[in-house]
Protein backbone atom coordinates (compact mmCIF):
# COMPACT_ATOMS: atom_id res chain seq x y z
CA UNK A 1 0.00 0.00 0.00
CA UNK A 2 2.79 2.42 0.96
CA UNK A 3 4.71 1.46 -2.15
CA UNK A 4 1.74 2.33 -4.42
CA UNK A 5 1.34 5.69 -2.69
CA UNK A 6 5.06 6.42 -3.14
CA UNK A 7 4.98 5.53 -6.85
CA UNK A 8 1.82 7.59 -7.41
CA UNK A 9 3.38 10.57 -5.64
CA UNK A 10 6.57 10.35 -7.73
CA UNK A 11 4.58 10.16 -10.96
CA UNK A 12 2.49 13.19 -9.95
CA UNK A 13 5.56 15.25 -9.01
CA UNK A 14 7.32 14.26 -12.23
CA UNK A 15 4.32 15.23 -14.29
CA UNK A 16 4.03 18.63 -12.63
CA UNK A 17 7.75 19.33 -13.00
CA UNK A 18 7.60 18.55 -16.72
CA UNK A 19 5.04 21.30 -17.43
CA UNK A 20 6.10 24.62 -18.98
CA UNK A 21 5.57 27.78 -16.92
CA UNK A 22 1.95 28.84 -16.47
CA UNK A 23 0.65 31.01 -19.30
CA UNK A 24 3.65 30.19 -21.51
CA UNK A 25 2.83 29.12 -25.05
CA UNK A 26 6.19 29.54 -26.75
CA UNK A 27 9.11 27.24 -27.29
CA UNK A 28 9.64 25.60 -23.90
CA UNK A 29 13.27 24.72 -24.61
CA UNK A 30 14.49 28.11 -25.78
CA UNK A 31 12.10 30.26 -23.78
CA UNK A 32 11.11 32.36 -26.80
CA UNK A 33 7.48 33.32 -27.29
CA UNK A 34 5.79 32.23 -30.50
CA UNK A 35 5.91 34.59 -33.46
CA UNK A 36 2.68 36.51 -34.00
CA UNK A 37 0.59 35.28 -36.93
CA UNK A 38 1.07 36.97 -40.28
CA UNK A 39 -1.82 38.83 -41.91
CA UNK A 40 -2.23 35.89 -44.32
CA UNK A 41 -2.43 33.41 -41.43
CA UNK A 42 -4.96 35.59 -39.60
CA UNK A 43 -7.07 35.94 -42.74
CA UNK A 44 -6.93 32.19 -43.40
CA UNK A 45 -8.12 31.39 -39.87
CA UNK A 46 -10.88 33.99 -40.03
CA UNK A 47 -12.06 32.76 -43.44
CA UNK A 48 -12.15 29.18 -42.13
CA UNK A 49 -14.20 30.31 -39.12
CA UNK A 50 -16.67 32.18 -41.31
CA UNK A 51 -16.86 29.19 -43.67
CA UNK A 52 -17.77 26.88 -40.78
CA UNK A 53 -20.51 29.18 -39.52
CA UNK A 54 -21.92 30.60 -42.76
CA UNK A 55 -21.08 27.75 -45.15
CA UNK A 56 -19.22 30.03 -47.57
CA UNK A 57 -19.00 28.94 -51.18
CA UNK A 58 -15.47 27.59 -51.74
CA UNK A 59 -15.17 28.79 -55.33
CA UNK A 60 -16.58 32.30 -55.12
CA UNK A 61 -16.91 33.58 -51.56
CA UNK A 62 -13.90 32.05 -49.82
CA UNK A 63 -11.20 33.44 -52.16
CA UNK A 64 -12.75 36.91 -52.19
CA UNK A 65 -13.20 37.03 -48.42
CA UNK A 66 -9.67 35.73 -47.91
CA UNK A 67 -8.33 38.56 -50.09
CA UNK A 68 -10.41 41.18 -48.25
CA UNK A 69 -9.29 39.95 -44.84
CA UNK A 70 -5.63 39.67 -45.87
CA UNK A 71 -5.72 43.29 -47.03
CA UNK A 72 -7.49 44.33 -43.82
CA UNK A 73 -4.96 42.65 -41.54
CA UNK A 74 -2.04 44.01 -43.57
CA UNK A 75 -3.39 47.56 -43.31
CA UNK A 76 -4.08 47.18 -39.59
CA UNK A 77 -0.56 45.93 -39.02
CA UNK A 78 0.93 49.02 -40.67
CA UNK A 79 0.08 51.48 -37.89
CA UNK A 80 -0.06 48.98 -35.02
CA UNK A 81 3.50 49.72 -33.74
CA UNK A 82 2.85 53.46 -33.57
CA UNK A 83 -0.47 52.87 -31.85
CA UNK A 84 1.12 50.49 -29.33
CA UNK A 85 3.85 53.02 -28.56
CA UNK A 86 1.25 55.72 -27.98
CA UNK A 87 -0.81 53.44 -25.73
CA UNK A 88 2.32 52.78 -23.68
CA UNK A 89 2.86 56.56 -23.51
CA UNK A 90 -0.73 56.96 -22.34
CA UNK A 91 -0.20 54.44 -19.55
CA UNK A 92 2.96 56.30 -18.51
CA UNK A 93 1.11 59.63 -18.57
CA UNK A 94 -1.68 58.19 -16.43
CA UNK A 95 0.84 56.98 -13.84
CA UNK A 96 3.34 59.82 -13.83
CA UNK A 97 2.19 62.90 -15.73
CA UNK A 98 -1.60 63.34 -16.00
CA UNK A 99 -1.07 66.66 -17.77
CA UNK A 100 0.06 64.81 -20.91
CA UNK A 101 -3.03 62.58 -21.20
CA UNK A 102 -4.90 64.93 -23.57
CA UNK A 103 -1.84 65.35 -25.78
CA UNK A 104 -1.29 61.60 -26.09
CA UNK A 105 -4.98 60.97 -26.75
CA UNK A 106 -4.91 63.52 -29.56
CA UNK A 107 -2.12 61.50 -31.17
CA UNK A 108 -3.94 58.18 -30.66
CA UNK A 109 -7.28 59.36 -32.09
CA UNK A 110 -6.34 59.58 -35.80
CA UNK A 111 -4.60 56.20 -35.72
CA UNK A 112 -7.55 54.57 -33.95
CA UNK A 113 -9.92 56.23 -36.42
CA UNK A 114 -7.89 54.75 -39.31
CA UNK A 115 -8.08 51.29 -37.79
CA UNK A 116 -11.82 51.56 -37.18
CA UNK A 117 -12.35 52.68 -40.78
CA UNK A 118 -10.26 49.79 -42.13
CA UNK A 119 -12.26 47.31 -40.03
CA UNK A 120 -15.65 48.77 -40.98
CA UNK A 121 -14.84 48.84 -44.70
CA UNK A 122 -13.64 45.23 -44.68
CA UNK A 123 -16.74 44.15 -42.76
CA UNK A 124 -18.95 45.94 -45.32
CA UNK A 125 -17.12 44.22 -48.20
CA UNK A 126 -17.54 40.79 -46.60
CA UNK A 127 -21.20 41.47 -45.81
CA UNK A 128 -21.86 42.45 -49.43
CA UNK A 129 -20.58 39.04 -50.58
CA UNK A 130 -23.01 37.09 -48.39
CA UNK A 131 -26.15 35.50 -49.78
CA UNK A 132 -29.58 36.33 -48.39
CA UNK A 133 -29.60 33.06 -46.42
CA UNK A 134 -26.18 33.80 -44.94
CA UNK A 135 -27.30 37.30 -43.96
CA UNK A 136 -30.37 35.79 -42.30
CA UNK A 137 -28.19 33.33 -40.41
CA UNK A 138 -25.96 36.21 -39.36
CA UNK A 139 -28.97 38.07 -37.97
CA UNK A 140 -29.29 41.75 -37.15
CA UNK A 141 -25.86 42.10 -35.57
CA UNK A 142 -22.55 42.00 -37.32
CA UNK A 143 -20.83 40.43 -34.32
CA UNK A 144 -19.74 37.33 -36.21
CA UNK A 145 -18.14 39.43 -38.90
CA UNK A 146 -16.66 41.55 -36.13
CA UNK A 147 -14.71 44.61 -36.93
CA UNK A 148 -11.17 43.35 -37.19
CA UNK A 149 -8.77 42.00 -34.62
CA UNK A 150 -9.87 42.92 -31.16
CA UNK A 151 -13.33 43.89 -32.32
CA UNK A 152 -16.50 42.23 -31.12
CA UNK A 153 -16.92 38.66 -32.23
CA UNK A 154 -13.40 38.11 -33.48
CA UNK A 155 -10.71 37.91 -30.87
CA UNK A 156 -12.28 39.43 -27.75
CA UNK A 157 -11.84 42.86 -26.24
CA UNK A 158 -9.05 45.18 -27.27
CA UNK A 159 -5.94 45.18 -25.15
Amino acid sequence: MKFRFLILSLVAVGTLCAQPPRGFHGNATSGTPPAPPTPAEQATRETARLTRFLNLDPTTQQPEILAILTTEYTQLQANAPALQTLRTSLATAIKTNPGQIDSVLLQISPLQEQQDAIRAKATAQVYALLSADQKTKLGDGLGLLGSGPGGPGRFGPRR
